[in-house]
């Protein structure tokens, strides 16, 4: 049997650290990607179809909608 080095077990396999992990842990490594409304989803939605809504009739002008869509998703 040859020696490996200091501090090292012959014994272990080559495998890298990251791959010895102890349970299951599958899924965990990478964060779920949000799902972002799509063009035609975004349209239907009643957030949506009220904030054009609010645009048209001039409750709301268009260098504020930030502030209230804001507003608004705190309330959520």
């Amino acid at each position: 049997m040859t020696k490996t080095g200091h501090g090292e077990n012959p014994r272990k396999s080559d495998v890298p650290v990251t791959h010895r992990t102890k349970g299951n842990k599958t899924g965990t490594d990478k964060p779920k990607k949000r799902h972002r409304l799509t063009g035609a989803e975004l349209d239907a939605h009643p957030a949506m179809i009220e904030l054009r809504r609010m645009l048209k009739d001039g409750e709301l002008d268009a260098g504020r909608t930030r502030d209230y869509l804001n507003k608004e998703g705190n309330k959520a």
